[in-house]
């Protein structure tokens, strides 16, 4: 029975049942909770280095904060006062800078605490990961409207305008991919049902 494919096997235990022997269907019936063991086992096994991967991302993504906010203060803060004609953002930049880099060691904190619980199949593990990479979804619908509306106002409609809002569409669909798939499977029901 080893040597069957799982179809089969489900054949030789459904509807083809009567063309086999008790012992045969007894021995397919085995043989099919031998496979889905150990393919629990193995799902389990990605979920715990899928749980590593998030922790090792939100440690980093912290323990960058940490560094870097601290390191840039001398610089940032010891700026001379700008004119008031400069833009808020490049006048403000600063404190845009530090309050980005306490939000993104909360983050980092969130997805390395997510990921450990998710490592030891916690609920709260797998709706911490999920809510940070909503927020990273939110964000990045945000901040895509926001960029080509800025550009089109600011620039104007012109070639280079154009080939730099595609451009920036061409960004947004590789970032919108990298949150999609791991929230689709963070979200699946089978995820879902090994962290009850």
């Amino acid at each position: 029975m080893k040597n069957k494919s799982t179809n089969e096997l489900m054949k030789i235990i459904g509807k083809d049942r009567a063309k086999y022997s008790s012992d045969e269907v007894n021995t397919a019936e085995e043989e099919l909770k031998n496979r889905s063991s150990d393919e629990e086992v193995e799902f389990k096994n990605k979920m715990k280095r899928y749980g590593a991967i998030a922790a090792f991302i939100g440690g980093a993504m912290a323990l960058w904060a940490l560094i870097l906010v601290p390191m840039s203060y001398e610089t940032l803060s010891g700026r001379p006062a700008l004119d008031e004609n400069v833009p808020f953002l490049v006048r403000n930049f600063h404190i845009l800078f530090y309050v980005a880099g306490v939000f993104q060691m909360i983050v980092g904190c969130m997805v390395f605490i997510g990921g450990l619980l998710f490592r030891r199949f916690k609920e709260r593990g797998r709706k911490l990961i999920v809510l940070v990479l909503g927020i990273g979804f939110i964000y990045l619908f945000g901040f895509f409207i926001f960029w080509e509306i800025s550009l089109i106002t600011m620039a104007g409609l012109s070639s280079y305008t154009i080939g730099t809002a595609i451009g920036g569409f061409i960004v947004f669909s590789i970032f919108f991919m990298i949150f999609w798939i791991p929230l689709k499977y963070f979200r699946s029901e089978r995820v879902k049902e090994m962290c009850a």
